[in-house]
């Protein structure tokens, strides 16, 4: 068997941190308590099946950006950054049945500023082919990656 594809690579990095992203995840400051305090009733599942599609879409997003998901937080307008986050915000809504707050907490946004990155997210992927096809890549990228790991994004706890 020969050298491992660019692709295949970096499908073999996503799986090979996933359990470090959920341990991530569930202790990041604040978030472990806000998903925790919005579960009732046996809901126990979708938060394991939300920390595990935000690692994973987060991921994706640093598998074709090459922004690492610790640096998509950092407190910069430069635009491959703020591309990554609205389409990381639109994926993370879309994927999970996270609160625009929960969401905020992963990416060091308030849910103001999440809200407005979707909204933005659809102006740009209608007026901007660069970042459509961008968005195009890392959902086909997370498509693949769901795939490999036997999961639905489509039956994982939506909304």
């Amino acid at each position: 068997m020969g050298q491992p594809t660019e692709r295949e690579k970096k499908i073999l990095y996503i799986k090979s941190n996933l359990d470090k992203y959920i341990e991530e995840l569930k202790h990041a400051t604040g978030l472990h308590i806000a998903i925790r305090s919005m579960l009732i009733n046996g809901e126990e599942q979708c938060q394991t099946i939300n920390t595990t599609m935000s690692g994973i879409i987060l991921d994706s997003v640093y598998a074709i950006t090459g922004i690492h998901p610790d640096d998509i937080k950092r407190k910069t307008r430069k635009k491959e950054y703020v591309e990554a986050r609205y389409i990381a915000m639109k994926l993370l809504r879309d994927h999970t049945n996270l609160t625009f707050e929960v969401i905020g907490l992963l990416l060091g946004k308030d849910h103001s500023s999440v809200s407005v990155g979707i909204e933005k997210y659809s102006i740009f992927y209608e007026t901007d082919n660069h970042f459509r096809n961008k968005a195009l890549d890392i959902i086909s990228n997370l498509k693949e990656s769901l795939k490999i790991l036997n999961k639905d994004p489509e039956e994982a706890c939506q909304k």
